[in-house]
């Protein structure tokens, strides 16, 4: 007989209603048999998000020099007037959240790009914001040391009515 043992918890409160992404050092496991599937081995995910120090930041994960998520999100990069969202072809989660934006944003005529998105290109943003299930859609004010506009995501977020 195998015996199942459960701990709930509560989610740790959030301090701010922005969220601050941080580049990890831990690199992203790829797999493209995997990549866009959820999945139990995300050790990866959990090195890396056991590296931040508080609740109001994510840490930014890269497979080779192209960011693929946060470390229990997906990402959202405004960038030359268009939005951004990273393809997930060697790893990543394809999440609920992601796809309900992406839904929203093709209703509304919001156009975005599923494209590689390099690191270097993150001096380039104007704007950005996460999701997933459990957070919905959070909105960011810094990624590392530069501070970023919030407006744009909080005027999509309202247009989707998220």
């Amino acid at each position: 007989m195998i015996k199942v043992s459960f701990i709930l918890s509560p989610r740790p409160a959030r301090t701010s209603e922005f969220c601050t992404l941080i580049d990890s050092n831990v690199p992203i496991s790829s797999n493209p048999l995997l990549a866009g599937l959820k999945h139990l081995n995300r050790l990866d995910s959990v090195l890396a998000a056991s590296q931040l120090t508080d609740n109001n930041s994510e840490a930014l994960m890269y497979h080779q020099d192209f960011l693929v998520c946060g470390s229990k999100s997906n990402v959202f990069l405004y960038i030359d007037g268009l939005w951004h969202t990273p393809k997930l072809s060697h790893a990543g989660v394809a999440g609920i959240m992601r796809q309900n934006v992406l839904d929203g944003m093709e209703k509304n005529n919001q156009l975005y790009r599923i494209t590689d998105i390099k690191r270097s290109h993150l001096v380039k943003v104007k704007s950005a914001f996460i999701t997933n299930c459990v957070i919905g859609f959070q909105i960011v004010d810094r990624i590392n040391e530069t501070l970023i506009d919030t407006e744009l995501s909080n005027k999509l977020k309202q247009q989707l009515s998220l």
